[in-house]
């Protein structure tokens, strides 16, 4: 089977969107008073995201242990950077009544959600590892030009070109992933914020995109060492563009285990190979 079903939710977008600008705003109140991070601020909203994922255990028993996403936004920060994510953490939790008031944020979160187990709570949650995961993903890093890959690891995305039938057509990207990895992965693009140059409308025959969520639901299952071709395809209404850019978040699905990675690339050559005959 090319999908695997993974998760289904009701659809309260509204109120997750409500819940994912509460604990921003939240977070972006609280790091005003707190220890400048010279990264920047995508590192140090990272942090403060994650440490309300993190101590959502203390308000919903049984939450998975985020301790090793944090991890890696360390390492990539020392190593780019130079800088300690950890650190900083430990600097902020040493505010008085750090504890305290991360509680009462908390659960602040998890009441306007509905509870630990609604589908709003499914989104925040999904939404917090995105933006944690991206940032310890994007820290230092370029923006990429084709022919480099839009994702090199842990998958490896290719977009080969955008295939138009003529020069009204918005077009079709051709790409490629492969899974260099020892174990299957599933796969889906977030249809949050995902975009084809000017065009906010991607489909594809091929793979999942989600509805507007970051929470995985159908699943493209790639197995260790294949290799997949998929058409993206840009909605019929989208201005036509040259060349193709796209950029967005892929969501991945190792061992049950859910990730995100960003996916971008530029100056995409467009190709109209039915006029060309």
């Amino acid at each position: 089977m090319p999908f695997l079903p993974f998760s289904r939710n009701s659809n309260t977008q509204l109120l997750a969107s409500l819940v994912s600008g509460m604990v921003l705003a939240i977070g972006s109140a609280a790091a005003a008073a707190a220890p400048k991070a010279s990264p920047g601020r995508e590192i140090s909203g990272a942090v403060w995201v994650w440490a309300h994922l993190q101590d959502l255990r203390t308000v919903c028993p049984g939450r998975a242990d985020e301790s090793w996403r944090f991890e890696r936004l360390n390492r990539a920060a020392l190593s780019k950077f130079h800088f300690s994510a950890a650190d900083y953490l430990a600097q902020l939790k040493a505010q008085p009544n750090w504890d305290e008031e991360q509680t009462r944020q908390v659960r602040a979160i998890v009441k306007g959600a509905g509870g630990c187990d609604t589908a709003a709570m499914q989104e925040w949650i999904a939404q917090a590892r995105r933006v944690v995961d991206v940032a310890a993903q994007a820290v230092g890093d370029e923006m990429p030009h084709w022919p480099a890959p839009a994702l090199s690891t842990p998958i490896r995305i290719e977009i080969d070109r955008l295939e138009a039938v003529d020069e009204f057509d918005p077009g079709t990207l051709r790409a490629s992933i492969h899974n260099p990895g020892p174990d299957s992965v599933g796969i889906a693009l977030s249809g949050r914020e995902l975009n084809a140059g000017l065009c906010a409308s991607v489909t594809s025959p091929d793979m999942p995109v989600t509805v507007a969520t970051d929470v995985p639901g159908r699943l493209l299952v790639i197995q260790a060492g294949e290799t997949r071709n998929v058409a993206l395809m840009l909605d019929r209404e989208c201005l036509a563009a040259s060349p193709g850019q796209f950029w967005g978040v892929i969501i991945l699905v190792r061992n049950e285990v859910v990730e995100y990675r960003s996916i971008t690339l530029f100056d995409i050559p467009r190709v109209e190979p039915h006029r060309a005959n």
